[in-house]
C-alpha cells in the first residue's frame, strides 16, 4: 500500500481484509511478520513463521549447459546477472546505474538481466541512456536455462527495493552462483 499506484493500494486493501479476517497469517520471515503485524494490525500471536526453501537440485545445472551459458553470455568477461520481474520494486535500475563504473573497473564486463515485466522499456531505455547497449543483454524470460546462467555468473545481483519472498536469492544460491543481496 506504500506505493502510490492504484492497484497497489487495491491490493493493500484486500491483504489488509484478508489478515484481519484470518484466524492465523503464515509468513515466510520475521520481516514480514514485522509488517503483517504493523501495516495490518494483527496481533503477533496470530502469525507464524514459516521460511521460504527451494529444492536444490532442481537449480542444479550441467557443466556442459553452465559451459554453454557462459559461452552464450559472458563473452572475455566477468559476467553480472540479475533474474526476475521486471518491475521497479526489484531495483534493475540501480544494478544499471553502478555498471558504467564496474565497466571501468572490467572493460570485458557483460550482464545480463534475464526476465520480463512493465518496467522493461523504461531499463532498456536506462540502459540506451547509459551508453550500456553493447554490456547489458534483456534477453527475457529464460525458463529451464535460468540454472545455468545463475551458474556461470560472476556475480548473481538481487538489488531488490522491496523484496518481500527473496526466493531468487536462495535459487541462486542453489544454483552455486556468488550472490550480491540488497538488505
Amino acid at each position: 500500500g506504500w506505493l502510490p499506484e492504484e492497484m497497489n493500494r487495491t491490493i493493500h486493501g484486500v491483504e489488509h481484509w484478508l489478515a484481519s479476517e484470518s484466524g492465523r497469517v503464515i509468513v515466510c520471515s520475521g520481516y514480514m511478520s514485522d509488517q503483517v503485524t504493523g501495516l495490518f494490525a494483527v496481533p503477533s500471536s496470530r502469525v507464524d513463521v514459516v521460511p521460504n526453501g527451494v529444492e536444490a537440485r532442481r537449480w542444479r545445472a550441467s557443466q556442459a549447459a553452465v559451459s554453454a551459458a557462459r559461452a552464450r553470455f559472458a563473452g572475455d568477461g566477468p559476467l553480472v546477472t540479475f533474474a526476475g520481474r521486471l518491475v521497479y520494486e526489484k531495483g534493475v535500475q540501480h544494478l544499471l546505474a553502478g555498471v558504467p563504473r564496474l565497466r571501468e573497473l572490467h572493460p570485458q564486463l557483460r550482464v545480463v538481466i534475464a526476465g520480463d515485466g512493465p518496467y522493461r522499456g523504461e531499463l532498456e531505455a536506462d540502459v540506451h541512456r547509459l551508453g550500456l547497449a553493447d554490456v547489458v543483454e534483456l534477453p527475457g524470460f529464460l525458463g529451464g536455462e535460468l540454472p545455468a546462467l545463475m551458474a556461470a555468473s560472476d556475480c548473481f545481483v538481487v538489488p531488490s527495493i522491496y523484496e518481500p519472498f527473496g526466493m531468487v536469492a536462495l535459487e541462486g544460491a542453489a544454483a552455486g552462483a556468488p550472490l550480491a543481496v540488497a538488505a
